[in-house]
């Protein structure tokens, strides 16, 4: 059986047998259309390195929902900023997140070595990969992919009822029933075109 791969944050965390509505997840609705089996998933709150760090060389099929540069990378907790600010008095490893975000962190550095990373990462790893990828950007396009598709869809986020809120009507990775339906559909397509 052929195997797919989705690295990234929440925008790729249910599928399979984890999540709320795993059944109607588009990692799973993908999965089924490709006859594929799932051997990995986004980490909700997770920084890009959650994505490069969970990506397997040998999976048939890879998707990636690219975070925005903020992030901290940790391997237990998602540390953002928006995250920090509402749990920070009741997990200390937030609390500290939240100085760092007041004090030291910088944009422009942030984004910076962002894109160092992604630029190492598609030439050094990607380069080697012989099987069927897709980028997708979750908030921003902060990097130009130029290995497998980079997906021209816009940012996951903006597909939200509510972009950057959760609404009544999501039932996994931040979309609705038929968001979910419809980025399976679309990325099938994509993957079963004759794309390297």
């Amino acid at each position: 059986m052929k195997t797919i791969n989705f690295c990234g944050d929440s925008f790729c965390r249910s599928g399979g047998v984890t999540g709320y509505s795993p059944d109607l997840a588009w990692t799973t609705l993908l999965a089924k259309q490709l006859d594929a089996k799932i051997i990995g998933l986004g980490k909700g709150g997770s920084a890009h390195e959650h994505a490069i760090q969970s990506f397997v060389d040998t999976a048939d099929y890879t998707v990636f929902c690219w975070t925005e540069p903020h992030r901290l990378w940790h391997p237990k907790y998602g540390i953002n900023m928006q995250t920090t600010d509402s749990k920070k008095k009741e997990i200390r490893i937030y609390g500290v997140a939240d100085l760092y975000y007041k004090y030291l962190h910088n944009e422009a550095y942030a984004i910076s070595r962002y894109q160092r990373e992604c630029y190492w990462f598609e030439n050094v790893v990607l380069s080697k990969y012989k099987h069927k990828l897709i980028h997708l950007n979750s908030f921003h396009n902060w990097y130009d992919w130029t290995s497998g598709i980079a997906h021209q869809l816009g940012p996951l986020n903006s597909l939200r009822t509510v972009p950057g809120k959760e609404a009544d009507d999501e039932i996994a990775n931040h979309l609705t029933k038929q968001q979910n339906e419809q980025l399976a559909d679309e990325l099938y397509y994509i993957f079963t075109k004759d794309i390297k």
